[in-house]
């Protein structure tokens, strides 16, 4: 009995480390896996116990009957994206020393599978992080809590007469939050014009100041029958676009190997144009009805006829 027990949190290790939607594990090459990996032999019917009751146990565990293929872990204890700001919050961390932050980010990686544990891969290097102070990101972040302005002095540069000079400049604005992309830290601020909303690089922020006013910014109103709610999965691409368009609303969820996700509140229509016109770097997720909404108006396009010569 003590054994089977043991065998069973060895599976639950294989497929931690060795399975994810993309790489989906069948019942033989998990039998190969415990016999190359712990010495174990173990048969078909005794596999499907441990699953079972793995999944009993609370584990979420996709199966041959869900996806036709094999096992993959589905749900984990910690997603990609939350690794990932666990990590940069460590790296920030003027505590937390150098071998502090490897040993401690190796442990973390290890809540995803093997596939994406890459220790340059979509996490923020720790010399762009030494060049962002902790203290203004604290500060940008409570700005966007307590929903006060900001003042940011921010790095500039001058080119005179051949001659390239440092200097800053002040600039008052509206903080919606802290954007993790390409490896360094940008803050989401808008000036007086709501419509107008930068990303800028916090390691070019000198000094934070709260000011002490704020005005609310307009957002579209919940009650508005034409409004929804939206999941969307877009390419960091147009990542500027998607900010001056729905800026108001939006919510980064995750950022991830090119893409994020986001939440955002817009009229039912203006969000099927806007996503039509960038299918090759958008996609709906939800609500489902706007989902099936493009997808039928694709298949009724001449374009998805003559490419499967559809009459």
């Amino acid at each position: 009995m003590q054994t089977q027990k043991v065998n069973m949190f060895y599976l639950l290790e294989l497929l931690t480390d060795y399975s994810d939607s993309e790489h989906i594990l069948t019942a033989n090459e998990l039998i190969g896996l415990l016999s190359q990996r712990y010495g174990v032999s173990v048969e078909r019917r005794a596999l499907y116990g441990y699953i079972n009751a793995l999944i009993y146990l609370g584990y979420d565990i996709s199966d041959f009957e869900d996806n036709g293929k094999g096992y993959y872990i589905r749900q984990r204890v910690f997603s990609e994206s939350e690794i990932a700001m666990l990590i940069h919050s460590l790296h920030l961390d003027p505590e937390c020393g150098r071998g502090d932050v490897k040993r401690i980010s190796d442990k973390l990686r290890k809540f995803v599978s093997v596939y994406r544990r890459d220790p340059d891969d979509d996490f923020i290097s720790a010399d762009n992080c030494r060049s962002v102070s902790a203290e203004h990101i604290e500060l940008i972040l409570r700005a966007v809590r307590e929903k006060q302005k900001i003042c940011l002095d921010l790095f500039r540069c001058e080119l005179s007469g051949g001659t390239v000079s440092e200097t800053s400049e002040k600039h008052t604005v509206t903080a919606h939050g802290v954007l993790a992309s390409g490896g360094r830290f940008y803050v989401l601020c808008s000036g007086e014009n709501i419509d107008n909303i930068s990303c800028v690089r916090c390691d070019m922020i000198r000094n934070a100041e709260l000011v002490a006013e704020y005005s609310q910014p307009q957002s579209i109103s919940t009650d508005d029958p034409g409004a929804v709610s939206a999941l969307l999965r877009c390419a960091e691409s147009i990542l500027s676009e998607l900010i001056l368009d729905f800026g108001r609303n939006v919510r980064i969820l995750t950022n991830n190997r090119g893409y994020f996700t986001v939440v955002l509140q817009a009229p039912a229509e203006k969000l099927i144009q806007w996503a039509m016109l960038r299918l090759s770097t958008c996609e709906v997720i939800e609500p489902s009805y706007i989902r099936d909404r493009i997808i039928n108006d694709i298949k009724n396009s001449a374009y998805y006829r003559e490419m499967f010569q559809i009459r």
